[in-house]
């Protein structure tokens, strides 16, 4: 079973399933240009005719196969466990106030 270690721990993703079964880790796929988000434009328009300068305005960039199986375990362990994560965001944000608080009377 693939697991997976974030905000509340390690945890046995569900619904994980592998995006690319049978291929190496180092094997490349296509996925979306980490610099323009797949839109293929950055920045202004009197540069480089606002074409993305890492991907040369296609959108794509080539990722290892290891790279998009990280991004669906992420997906999965973010879809398995909202509620425990949401819980969780909500009880470092209620210690964060607290220690503001804390900070601010001792101020």
């Amino acid at each position: 079973m693939t697991t997976f270690t974030g905000l509340i721990g390690k945890k046995p993703l569900l619904s994980y399933v592998d995006p690319f079964p049978g291929l190496l880790g180092t094997d490349k796929r296509c996925g979306p240009c980490p610099r323009c988000g797949g839109s293929g434009e950055f920045g202004p328009r009197c540069v480089y005719n606002g074409r993305c300068f890492q991907c040369h305005g296609s959108g794509n960039w080539n990722y290892n196969v290891s790279t998009h199986r990280r991004w669906a375990r992420q997906e999965a362990y973010q879809r398995d466990y909202a509620e425990e994560i949401a819980a969780k965001q909500h009880e470092l944000r209620e210690a964060e106030i607290a220690h503001a608080q804390l900070v601010n009377d001792w101020l």
